[in-house]
């Protein structure tokens, strides 16, 4: 699916109605945040405090995006490549500096673009709301052989 932006670039990607387990399965994959060895004392034992202040949230967010356009962009009409998904030590990560060199307009108007299609992603079923839908008070009879008062009709 081609868009075009407000400033006349393009991008081609993929619609959203056409998003399937394997842009799920490998966003899951994107990116590792990093745990600096400072959590981790001699004797094994995790400092919450630690972790939780070496955790740079804002780079994994960064990740993240980053990784969903390199999924979703399949081309465009910048002068400067793609990034590409690739498996490295932290995972799933865009590699290549395209996404640096969009104009900040545009790049707000991608960001806004693919918001759908992260929650969409980043969406799960509500297993509480499944057992209910499941759940009923049947007593195995359909409603029409209950009508004729027999289980068979």
């Amino acid at each position: 699916m081609r868009t075009t932006l407000e400033s006349g670039a393009w991008i081609e990607h993929t619609p959203i109605q056409e998003l399937k387990g394997i842009h799920r399965r490998k966003l899951e994959r994107a990116g590792k945040p990093r745990v600096s060895s400072a959590a981790i004392d001699d004797s094994g034992q995790v400092n919450v405090g630690a972790l939780m202040a070496g955790v740079d949230f804002g780079a994994f967010a960064a990740v993240k995006r980053d990784a969903l356009w390199a999924l979703l962009i399949e081309r465009w009409s910048y002068d400067f490549p793609v990034p590409q998904l690739e498996e490295t030590d932290d995972g799933l990560v865009a590699v290549g500096d395209g996404f640096d060199e969009i104009p900040l307009d545009d790049y707000d108007e991608i960001e806004s673009l693919f918001d759908p299609f992260a929650k969409k992603l980043n969406r799960r079923p509500n297993p509480k709301a499944r057992a209910a839908a499941t759940t009923t008070a049947s007593n195995g009879s359909s409603r029409a052989s209950a009508a004729h008062g027999s289980p068979t009709g």
